[in-house]
């Protein structure tokens, strides 16, 4: 009888490989989905399923045109299970439903994926200043407002959030603008709270150390760009610094050794060495 033959371990393991590369690029999906929507994407959801019938039968009757009527149908077929949670929806699914969504979305919606948007808007930077410790608080605010946050103007909105924009107002330049607008108000904001917060901080710690006080550090943070700040007694102008002089707050590095020093002492050990040996 002949011996049977072991399959090959490739198609058993085949499989699992690709439920694994499946469940990752599903997780990616969520996560490009999440950062589009501004974190706001549940409650994008949430409008989605609560759609009526005649609306909802719209969407998916342009799905179907984008994609194909197969998805349409797949889709119509697993939207009772995908709201009553049986079954989950892909980031693939999701976002290119959800891409059909803004001509009928509420704009009070449209306005916080705008503030989400905004909070997560930039690449994340630190960024370090030392003022003189008897500079007003609103001076050392003043300073790092023009020098650090002035990009933070409409000159400032990069190609991805007015990409978001022209996604959530479609043709629509009233929209376009409200939303804008509105973008705008929200970054005046949480800049007055940050200044606010931070002048504050100031006005206490004169208030409680006054005699005492040499540094006063402090830190401000707008969507994902940090500023610490040090106010010292050793400089006379406010200046934006590499992290080192921060820490040393203005202080100039100790000296090195002259880049002869170690001949000197080369110099006296070998005539110690001499005087010990000749001896």
């Amino acid at each position: 009888m002949a011996a049977r033959r072991r399959r090959s371990g490739y198609k058993g393991s085949y499989p699992t490989n690709y439920g694994q590369e499946a469940a990752r690029r599903h997780i990616a999906e969520a996560a490009e989905l999440s950062e589009r929507l501004g974190g706001m994407d549940n409650e994008v959801k949430d409008f989605f399923f609560g759609l009526d019938s005649s609306r909802l039968k719209d969407v998916f009757v342009a799905y179907g045109r984008q994609f194909g009527f197969d998805k349409q149908d797949y889709a119509e077929q697993t939207f009772t299970k995908w709201k009553g949670g049986e079954r989950k929806m892909s980031g693939l699914v999701a976002g290119r439903l959800f891409d059909l969504l803004p001509p009928i979305m509420p704009m009070d919606l449209k306005l916080r994926i705008v503030e989400g948007l905004f909070d997560k808007a930039g690449k994340k930077r630190t960024d370090h200043v030392l003022a003189p410790l008897t500079m007003p608080a609103a001076q050392v605010v003043a300073f790092v407002d023009q020098t650090l946050f002035s990009d933070l103007s409409e000159e400032g909105i990069d190609a991805g959030l007015k990409r978001q924009f022209k996604w959530l107002a479609g043709d629509d330049a009233a929209v376009s603008e409200k939303l804008l607008n509105h973008s705008l108000q929200v970054t005046f904001d949480a800049k007055k709270a940050a200044f606010s917060a931070i002048m504050d901080q100031f006005d206490r710690e004169r208030e409680n150390h006054a005699d005492t006080i040499t540094e006063v550090v402090s830190t401000i943070r707008l969507r994902q760009h940090e500023v610490r700040i040090k106010r010292t007694d050793t400089i006379e102008a406010p200046k934006v610094v590499d992290p080192m002089t921060f820490e040393r707050g203005g202080r100039e590095p100790p000296k090195a050794d002259s880049d002869y020093g170690w001949l000197v002492w080369l110099g006296i050990g070998g005539a110690v060495l001499y005087f010990l040996f000749t001896q």
